[in-house]
């Protein structure tokens, strides 16, 4: 080792050197200082920027044999997000940035996990289209009754499939869900709680053929294109006993029921 009032030189070409700096309690290790061999005859420079303070900089433990100090290279820009290269250590910058709490970007996917927001701070994931000045998607959630979490999940798939949400036409709408067993065929209805759907007893088959129905209409009658032609029962219509004069109250009685049932015009 050589020590002149200006350098600390430890080994020399073709012959490597440790430097190592011991703590104040004994037993207690030390940390080496080391290098390895570089690919061409190069030196590297470990340079403390200009600081505004006097300033301590620690090396957290790592937690583990080997751990390597992240570098960058070149300049990143306020608020932007660096990630790990291919080197080991090696970082870059990518394209998103987080400011005030929000994450943003200009393309990219998110592979693994997202968090947004915590127990106490309201969350939000914006997605914009990529075309300028055209709005963007908003995912929040309301407060649940209790500390339940909801989760939604896509079942399996036997083809690649586009889901779109088509325009409501209005400022607030609503996506409706079933219940997790449906009846096959059956017309689904609205229930108490809005935007969620529940089996009817109406049922369409694929022949268009309609069935389970008491009552059609909520006024107990049966419509077709919108024009009734079936009611509620009528009261019985005597049969005639003799005469032309019978005959002809008879036939009023059936014309009457039909118009009144919608079969006939009035």
């Amino acid at each position: 080792m050589t020590i002149n009032s200006k350098n600390i030189i430890a080994g020399n070409d073709g012959d490597a050197g440790v430097l190592n700096i011991y703590p104040a309690t004994s037993s207690k290790g030390k940390v080496e200082i080391t290098t390895s061999d570089n690919s061409g005859n190069t030196t590297t420079t470990i340079n403390i920027a200009t600081q505004t303070a006097a300033t301590t900089i620690t090396i957290p433990n790592a937690g583990a044999a080997s751990a390597n100090i992240p570098v960058t290279t070149g300049t990143l820009a306020t608020n932007q997000i660096p990630v790990f290269s291919g080197n080991a250590g090696k970082m870059v910058a990518s394209s998103f940035t987080i400011s005030s709490g929000f994450m943003s970007g200009n393309y990219g996917n998110f592979l693994l996990g997202l968090t947004a927001g915590n127990s106490v701070n309201k969350g939000y994931v914006f997605i914009y289209s990529g075309s300028t000045n055209k709005g963007y998607l908003n995912i929040i959630t309301d407060d649940n009754t209790a500390n339940y979490n909801v989760i939604i999940n896509k079942l399996s798939y036997g083809q690649a499939t586009t889901l779109e949400i088509p325009d409501p036409s209005a400022a607030t709408a609503r996506i409706t869900i079933s219940p997790s067993s449906t009846t096959t065929n059956s017309i689904p209805r609205n229930s108490s709680t809005v935007g969620v759907l529940k089996n009817s007893s109406i049922l369409i088959d694929d022949s268009n053929n309609i069935s389970g129905a008491n009552d059609i209409d909520a006024g107990g009658v049966y419509k077709v294109d919108g024009i009734q032609v079936l009611a509620q029962q009528q009261p019985p219509i005597t049969n005639p006993l003799s005469g032309l004069s019978e005959l002809h109250m008879t036939v009023d009685s059936i014309l009457n029921a039909l118009r009144i049932h919608g079969i006939i015009a009035t």
